[in-house]
């Protein structure tokens, strides 16, 4: 299982990743879920990583991503197992320790 920091190396290598998704994050709204809900239904994918807390850099020739850090990790994480339970009848959730980058918390 690859952690935060590399899961933001390879995003920002390869811009896009079928099996990466990053997104700002603030609370598990319908984005999310949906992201999820792909992961899981992708054939032969075996599921992917969703990583919180991170921003696309603007004014950037190349597409780049920064850590902007989740307001509240550990409620983040709580309110996406709930969902997670709720939403699906099988899942797997494995989660990696938030990454403290300048004081800015990851999730992946």
């Amino acid at each position: 299982m690859k952690n935060a920091q590399q899961l933001l190396e390879e995003l920002n290598t390869l811009d896009e990743h079928v099996s990466i998704e990053a997104k700002t994050a603030s609370d598990v709204g319908k984005s999310i879920m949906e992201t999820v809900c792909a992961f899981a239904n992708e054939p032969r994918l075996g599921g992917g990583y969703l990583l919180l807390g991170v921003s696309a850099v603007s004014n950037s020739f190349w597409p780049m991503y920064e850590p902007v850090g989740v307001p509240n990790p550990d409620q983040l994480q709580q309110d996406l197992a709930t969902q997670c339970t709720q939403q699906c009848s099988m899942y797997r959730f494995d989660l990696n320790y938030p990454l403290n980058e300048s004081a800015k918390k990851l999730l992946s």
